[in-house]
């Protein structure tokens, strides 16, 4: 280490203490450099809580742009999740928060760890789903084809699926899936989402006295069914003429 030997003031020589590194002058000049040293060893410790401190208000600062207003509850729910203690409600709430957020990835990782947590088939169909609203249709599909595997048996998710499936120009196959909607259908409620769609279909693939068919079992399923699709009726019987035998319409 070294020592001053001459005052930096008057030129005079200093009385230095090697042991604990000061000098001294009678002029009053005083330098210690053990009290430098503990100085700046403060310095130093202090620069690094500053920059720990900063780096933490930064994360904290991007956890909250990230998150937005799911910023405070997301942490305890990941940390469910990843613990294999998640709830169907925190699940969603995720999901809520992804989707808030515009993380796509997230979603589907959450809707895939969902149901891997549980072995709940809708949550695939919800997947699905949430494809199809992001225009990925063939990933929607993927996804549908993955649901019916594992038995999902779920009506609406039928017709969602044909909605996919027709969208892709899928026509055969849409119509298996609303056929399959209406056959899994509560009795007490009228399949007309599934039968109009099946009208459609065969009427662009020009079945229309095969549309006329569907509309026709349609009437005969319910009394109050009659109400539904006469004008689809009335223009393919337009076209094909009269049926020879139909349910009288109201």
């Amino acid at each position: 280490m070294n020592y001053e030997t001459t005052c930096p003031r008057c030129s005079s020589e200093l009385i230095s203490d090697l042991e604990s590194g000061s000098s001294v002058c009678g002029c009053g000049y005083t330098n210690n450099q053990a009290l430098t040293r503990v100085f700046e060893k403060r310095d130093r410790q202090m620069i690094k809580v500053y920059t720990v401190v900063g780096l933490m208000v930064m994360g904290l600062y991007m956890h909250f742009m990230s998150w937005g207003s799911y910023a405070t509850q997301i942490p305890g729910l990941k940390i469910s999740q990843m613990l294999g203690m998640a709830s169907p409600k925190t699940y969603q709430t995720i999901v809520d928060a992804c989707i808030q957020q515009n993380k796509w990835s997230c979603v589907e990782s959450t809707y895939l760890s969902w149901y891997k947590s549980t072995g709940d088939a809708e949550t695939i169909a919800s997947l699905a789903h949430f494809r199809t609203q992001l225009k990925d249709l063939q990933g929607a599909v993927r996804a549908y084809q993955s649901y019916y595997k594992i038995g999902g048996k779920n009506p609406a998710v039928a017709i969602q699926y044909g909605l996919a499936l027709e969208k892709t120009n899928d026509l055969d196959n849409a119509l298996k899936y609303f056929s399959l909607a209406i056959s899994q259908s509560d009795p007490a409620k009228l399949p007309a989402q599934a039968t109009g769609e099946i009208v459609q279909i065969l009427i662009k693939q020009q079945k229309p006295a095969e549309a006329r068919e569907a509309i026709v079992a349609f009437w005969a399923s319910a009394e109050n069914a009659k109400g539904y699709f006469n004008t689809e009726y009335d223009a393919i019987t337009k076209v094909l003429g009269p049926m020879k035998s139909h349910v009288a319409k109201n």
